[in-house]
């Protein structure tokens, strides 16, 4: 890599070779800067936008979402969204998880979740709920689902539900 620094093969090449050794974050960023040239293995960029979301690494994930890369994945489009939502990219965002909604994103809870944050921003907030309420009766809601769903039953004055899901939360 140092005598070859502008061979992106090569780069890509190492960075996979870095994901499968263990080092999945630096072999993401790795095999990212190596695709310059637009070229890509579909398999391979699914695994590191993966990594690079589960790394906290949203702006790399911008990356192949603005070379339109994957985007019709369903695992992407969450990616995507999630990655777009934390860059305040609302509309964005938005058509991403309905595009993951569409083609059946498996993890529903946090689909709807990340749906009802949306739709919150963009100051849709009796369709923010319902979608939060989805998410909420979906699995065991952790405290994120639980405080965004308060904020919002506090923007349209149903404090009592409000304080109802406030009071189930602590017991």
């Amino acid at each position: 890599l140092f005598v070859y620094m502008d061979n992106n093969e090569l780069k890509r090449l190492a960075g996979m070779s870095m994901i499968r050794q263990g080092n999945e974050l630096k072999g993401a960023e790795l095999y990212t800067s190596g695709m310059e040239n637009g070229k890509y293995n579909e398999f391979e960029a699914v695994r590191v936008i993966r990594i690079l979301f589960y790394g906290e690494a949203y702006g790399d994930v911008l990356y192949y979402y603005d070379r339109k890369i994957l985007r019709n994945n369903m695992d992407t489009a969450y990616y995507y969204g999630v990655s777009l939502l934390r860059n305040d990219r609302i509309d964005e965002a938005y058509e991403m998880f309905m595009s993951a909604k569409r083609g059946g994103y498996s993890d529903t809870q946090m689909l709807y979740y990340h749906i009802g944050l949306v739709l919150e921003k963009k100051k849709r907030h009796r369709d923010a709920a319902e979608y939060l309420i989805q998410a909420y009766n979906r699995g065991p809601a952790d405290d994120d689902i639980v405080n965004a769903l308060v904020r919002v039953y506090g923007t349209l004055g149903m404090f009592d539900r409000a304080e109802a899901l406030l009071r189930s939360k602590k017991m």
